[in-house]
């Protein structure tokens, strides 16, 4: 029975009932289906309010195993940071990482959608996971850099900033040796610049990573919502010409 149709005897019932639990249960339930209800009407009016709580807690479930999955990318990420502060070489690993992060958002929020979702996807739903699925990996990146930074490798971040520094100094010299030395004069009030930046904290370091994972969450949200719910019209479209 649909929701939008919930008897008015069996709300009196729930709403009245001694049992704690079960009024705890049912006002989740209808806290649950306001929001599916929000994100997107047309196909929740079709589900009772059980059905609907059941599968929006299950979504929520999955999301927060795969934003493992997502959280273990950027750790790897942030390995591959620290080791090309070292080793320039290591960029050349680390930049497939940075390309494929959106690409592996895009996947998962698709996943999400397939498999919970698949008769319509809205916009809101495309955008809110991606910030999710973002935010809870950003939250693993944070402690592991943290955990990292603060009593593994105390003098991790500032063996980063030395090499990035040193790096930053072979950059200029090839540039003064280079047909643009124009360059060099402004490349080298940058390195003036960072040399007058004090060095991150653990704990700065870690808000810096899920502020700019927050951020990066954001753009792709909205570009994964409209992409997806883009393609969940086309789909409709050609099933109604089909028939």
């Amino acid at each position: 029975m649909p929701y939008g149709t919930y008897p008015a005897a069996k709300i009196e019932k729930i709403c009245t009932n001694t049992n704690k639990q079960a009024q705890k249960n049912a006002f989740q339930y209808a806290f649950l289906a306001l929001l599916a209800y929000l994100a997107d009407k047309n196909i929740y009016l079709k589900m009772t309010l059980e059905e609907n709580a059941k599968r929006t807690m299950m979504a929520a479930r999955n999301r927060r195993y795969i934003a493992l999955a997502l959280g273990a990318w950027f750790i790897f990420e942030y390995i591959m940071l620290i080791a090309s502060t070292r080793n320039i070489m290591f960029s050349l690993l680390r930049t497939p990482l940075m390309v494929g992060t959106p690409i592996l958002l895009f996947f998962l929020v698709w996943y999400q959608r397939k498999k919970f979702f698949p008769e319509e996807f809205g916009r809101l739903q495309g955008f809110y996971y991606s910030l999710e699925l973002m935010f809870y990996a950003g939250l693993l990146e944070g402690f592991f850099c943290l955990i990292l930074n603060k009593w593994i490798m105390p003098d991790n971040l500032y063996q980063m900033y030395e090499g990035m520094m040193a790096q930053y100094q072979d950059v200029q010299k090839m540039l003064e040796n280079s047909p643009y030395t124009a360059f060099s004069g402004m490349f080298k009030e940058s390195i003036e610049a960072v040399k007058d930046a004090p060095i991150e904290t653990p704990i700065n370091a870690a808000i810096n990573l899920l502020s700019s994972d927050l951020l990066y969450g954001f753009f792709w949200g909205i570009i994964n919502g409209l992409i997806l719910k883009r393609r969940s019209s086309k789909e409709d479209s050609s099933q109604e010409a089909s028939e």
